[in-house]
């Protein structure tokens, strides 16, 4: 468990320091351009004796283009991630932690969970139906990968194993029905663990845009007689709000998706564990 929260929190400031020299390239790029613009109207205004009328246009071009870029970064969520300091960056790698998490739930639930459940039902049941418990332990056994799988394996196993041990009745019905409800309390639990865990990064990115707010407005205040300050202060102040909102909107959502899915599994679970069950006492009495 340890090796696994040490992989994780460097694969994290692996990621954000990837993310930081991106975002300084992005800046250095900026500046670039603009340098590059301020240098082309001078030289079309060197050269602008020759063809006047020619070179006024492109250097109205020029600016149009420069001004129409620049209104496009002052409301891009990249400068306003870049505008909000430190915070940014601490909100950023609660939500790739919430990502990495979402990987891993979605491979347990989405891909090793997926099993046309009315389908397999319906087949042991015909093969209980018919004595044939070997195959319906079979059959469970081609998928015990999943959870219903799983619970379906070791219930019938106690069936098979009971009734070899000569047990009848309602001394059998007990054997197996122990053994169904000991499978779905091993089972039932990992299906939805884990899924707490947003609730609680969501919470944290909240907390961290509020934290970066009340942060922002204190180097605001504190340099109030300092325009450049009390912008950037303001800037950090709004920018770190959004952020966190922004992150913690989108582990909810996140959440909510792997619960609907976690509880349809649990639902069918309980659902064909009953229905088998009563295929199985069925065949006790008879």
């Amino acid at each position: 468990m340890r090796k696994n929260a040490l992989l994780v929190i460097l694969l994290l400031v692996v990621c954000v320091g990837f993310l930081y020299s991106q975002g300084q390239a992005n800046v250095a790029g900026n500046n670039q351009e603009q340098t590059e613009v301020s240098q082309t109207e001078e030289n079309v205004s060197v050269t602008a004796g020759n063809t006047p009328v020619k070179e006024k246009e492109v250097t109205a071009y020029n600016k149009w283009v420069h001004n129409l870029v620049k209104d496009m970064e002052s409301t891009n969520l990249i400068r306003v991630f870049f505008e909000a300091g430190v915070f940014a960056w601490v909100i950023l790698g609660v939500f790739l932690i919430s990502i990495l998490l979402f990987g891993i739930r979605y491979y347990q639930l989405m891909i090793k969970e997926k099993l046309d459940s009315d389908k397999f039902h319906l087949k042991v049941k015909g093969l209980v139906k018919s004595n044939s418990i070997k195959e319906a332990i079979s059959a469970a056994e081609l998928v015990q990968r999943t959870s219903m799988g799983q619970i379906y394996r070791i219930g019938l196993l106690a069936y098979r194993d009971a009734k070899e041990s000569g047990k009848k009745g309602d001394s059998l019905k007990e054997e197996v029905q122990n053994a169904f409800n000991e499978a779905s309390y091993q089972t039932i639990p990992e299906i939805d663990r884990g899924l707490h865990w947003f609730d609680l990064l969501a919470q944290s990115s909240t907390y961290l845009g509020l934290l970066g707010t009340i942060m922002g407005l204190i180097a605001a205040f504190s340099g109030i007689s300092e325009t450049e300050v009390l912008m950037g202060g303001i800037k950090q102040a709004m920018g770190t709000t959004a952020l966190g909102l922004i992150g913690a909107i989108a582990i909810q959502f996140i959440k909510g998706f792997l619960s609907s899915r976690a509880e349809k599994i649990i639902n069918d679970l309980d659902a064909n564990s009953v229905k088998i069950m009563n295929v199985i006492n069925n065949q006790i009495q008879e």
